[in-house]
């Protein structure tokens, strides 16, 4: 069985792959870690998500998703970790 776009949305894994492959995205991590990324993450998870596009339920489809480094990542910030350090609490409050 197919699995619709609301639980497997396949175009947003190839958004993410393709954003690595990008030259601006290699020149970034050159830039803040000397060295260039092989996207293998990235490409790793666009292959889960075309099994899960296909699997036979949506929690067998679910479940692959949440093993993805896209849904494991703990930040969306590219610069957390590597030129600053996220904060339990912002300093702000």
């Amino acid at each position: 069985m197919v699995q619709p776009k609301e639980v497997v949305d396949v175009s947003m894994f190839w958004d993410e792959w393709s954003r690595c492959v990008s030259s601006g995205y290699q020149r970034d991590q050159y830039y803040r870690l000397g060295k260039f990324d092989n996207c293998a993450k990235q490409w790793n998870d666009f292959k889960t998500a075309g099994r899960a596009k296909v699997a036979k339920t949506e929690e067998e489809a679910k479940g692959m998703l949440a093993k993805t480094h896209l849904y494991q990542r703990k930040n969306v910030s590219p610069t957390a970790g590597v030129i600053w350090e996220l904060k339990e609490t912002p300093g702000w409050d």
